[in-house]
C-alpha cells in the first residue's frame, strides 16, 4: 500500500509498549463495529482510548479526578497502565462508548510516532486501543505476526509499524477510579507490583 495517507483505510495495526493493538478513531462507530468482527467479539464490549500525552486527555475532559492528576503527574501511564475513569467525565467521549458500561478506560502513550498517527491519520481524535487478536487467543507481540493478522483484513486495516517501539509481551494493567476516588485493581498486568507499591493496594 502507498504512503499516500488519503488511501489509506481508517483502521489501524500498530505497536504500543504492551502488546500490538488496533484501532480507530473513538468516534467512528463503523469502524468499532468492524474491530468487533475482525477479532470476532461482542460490539458492546468496550475498547480502551488511546491519547498520545497528557494535554491531549485534558482536553477531552469536563472534570479531572484528583487521583488521574496524581497519575498524569508521577508519569504512571509509561509504566503500561489503563486508568477506568467515569464516562461522564469526558466531554464528548462518552456519547462513542457502549451503554453497557459506566467507564471509559484510557491510556496515553507518549512517543512522537504515535502523536503523528493520531495527528496524521485521525486528525487529532484520540484512537480505541485493543489487543490485536481474535478473541480468546493471547495477544500478538511479535511484529511479523502483527503483520500475517493485518494480511488477512488488507481491506479494512492498514498497518503502522514503529521500529523502535517493541511490546513489553504483557497486556497493561487496569485500576479503576470509583465515585469516591479509590483505586481498584481490575487486571494485574505490566510493572503491576509497582503500581501496587505506588499506591499502597
Amino acid at each position: 500500500m502507498g504512503n499516500d495517507k488519503r488511501n489509506l483505510n481508517k483502521i489501524v495495526i500498530y505497536p504500543t509498549d504492551t502488546v500490538w493493538g488496533i484501532g480507530a478513531s473513538v468516534f467512528d462507530k463503523i469502524a468499532q463495529e468492524s474491530i468487533a468482527k475482525i477479532k470476532k467479539t461482542e460490539i458492546s464490549k468496550p475498547n480502551s482510548v488511546l491519547f498520545y500525552n497528557s494535554a491531549h486527555l485534558l482536553c477531552y475532559l469536563s472534570h479531572v479526578p484528583s487521583i488521574l492528576t496524581e497519575i498524569i503527574n508521577k508519569k504512571q501511564f509509561e509504566l503500561g497502565l489503563s486508568v477506568l475513569i467515569k464516562k461522564d467525565n469526558f466531554k464528548s467521549i462518552h456519547k462513542y462508548i457502549p451503554e453497557t458500561t459506566d467507564f471509559v478506560s484510557i491510556r496515553i502513550l507518549e512517543y512522537a510516532p504515535i502523536r503523528n498517527l493520531i495527528n496524521d491519520y485521525f486528525c487529532g481524535h484520540p484512537i480505541t486501543t485493543t489487543s490485536l487478536n481474535f478473541h480468546g487467543e493471547n495477544p500478538i507481540i511479535q511484529e511479523a505476526q502483527a503483520i500475517e493478522f493485518q494480511k488477512k483484513f488488507q481491506e479494512e486495516t492498514f498497518l503502522f509499524p514503529i521500529p523502535k517501539l517493541i511490546p513489553y509481551g504483557l497486556p497493561s494493567t487496569i485500576i479503576k477510579i470509583d465515585d469516591n476516588e479509590s483505586i481498584q485493581v481490575i487486571r494485574e498486568g505490566q510493572n503491576f507490583k509497582k503500581i501496587l507499591r505506588e499506591y499502597g493496594l
